[in-house]
């Protein structure tokens, strides 16, 4: 097997700026094995955050030369006798792992993933990533990127929140973040706290999802509050539980979005809606929430049909109770009162 290292400088069309730097110009190197006249291909790609360059991995090929095995297949053992004689150098060992693999994949005439064995259809997708950048840059760069599926989003910078809140205005791509050690913990426990809300793209179809449960709520509204009839809240009922059904569609938004206090909040409103709800049994239909001051208030908001006549038993041994021989009953519609 023989094994050619050629250097590969490269000049990126804009400035890959993480929270530790950035640059355009970089030292990668080509590792090409020959075998049996099929040619495998690696690449290093070292950084100096983990001790490596262009160099060093050029030194750990070199060292890793005279180790090369007769057999392509022979995975395990030149692994093991290549580690024992230099070990780490990821860079320089991802390339020559990887130029191994291909000429496997070559020999066995099959491509890595079904070598492997793996679900194609099952594999993570991987993202294209996005360097720091102004935000006239970062456009240019989303109008580039837009043929990938996942995007990964460099931060560390002076205003990610905001970054990211306007890339999620901008597409609906899954977005990831990556902050290169740029944040403490503090930092970050804060920070996405501030993202959550845009760290999820909404589903597909979703916003058909959302005008289908709430148009019927939204044109009741309307044409209730535009009426000269106001019939009360009871008429606008039949809206609930669309309302309801739009509420439980957003809820895991929500969840991610605020995280423990948010579910501690929603736990709380709901209990107390429970609340406050259970003491006023059986009155349902008479219900009247605190927010407008409870039932007292009620007859500022209900015109009329309060009770829709499920209190006719109570009423009847309140005026029992109460010795009361005679009752007015004024009818809806604005007839005399009997």
């Amino acid at each position: 097997m023989k094994m050619t290292v050629t250097p590969l400088e490269l000049t990126t069309r804009h400035e890959f700026r993480i929270a530790r730097g950035g640059r355009k110009n970089w030292e990668h190197l080509v590792v090409r094995l020959e075998h049996d006249g099929l040619v495998g291909l690696g690449e290093v790609a070292a950084t100096a955050y983990y001790g490596e360059n262009a160099a060093t991995a050029a030194a750990a090929l070199e060292t890793w030369r005279p180790l090369l095995p007769a057999d392509p297949w022979d995975a395990e053992g030149f692994e093991r006798r290549a580690h024992a004689v230099l070990a780490g150098n990821y860079a320089a060992w991802n390339a020559l792992d990887t130029a191994l693999w291909d000429l496997r994949g070559q020999l066995a005439g099959v491509p890595l993933w079904k070598l492997w064995g793996l679900d194609r259809e099952a594999m993570p997708v991987s993202s294209f990533t996005l360097g720091l950048a102004d935000w006239e840059t970062m456009e240019r760069k989303l109008a580039e990127a837009t043929r990938y599926p996942v995007l990964k989003i460099k931060v560390g910078g002076a205003d990610d929140v905001s970054v990211l809140t306007r890339i999620r205005e901008r597409t609906a791509q899954r977005i990831r973040v990556d902050a290169n050690a740029g944040w403490s913990r503090a930092q970050a426990l804060a920070l996405l706290r501030g993202a959550a809300l845009v760290r999820r793209p909404p589903a597909a179809g979703s916003g058909w999802v959302d005008l289908a449960l709430l148009s019927y709520p939204a044109l009741l509204l309307v044409v209730m509050s535009a009426s000269k009839h106001q019939g009360g809240i009871c008429f606008l009922l039949p809206a609930f539980p669309f309302v309801m059904l739009w509420v439980g569609r957003v809820w895991d938004d929500a969840r991610r979005a605020f995280g423990r206090v948010g579910l501690a909040v929603c736990l709380l409103l709901l209990a107390s809606g429970a609340t406050e709800t259970l003491a006023r049994h059986p009155h349902h239909l008479m219900f009247v929430n605190a927010w407008v001051g409870g039932p007292i208030n009620g007859p500022r908001y209900l015109v009329h049909r309060l009770d829709w006549g499920q209190d006719k038993r109570r009423l009847g041994e309140w005026l029992r109770a109460h010795d009361v021989s005679r009752v007015y009953y004024a009818r809806y519609g604005g007839r005399p009162a009997q």
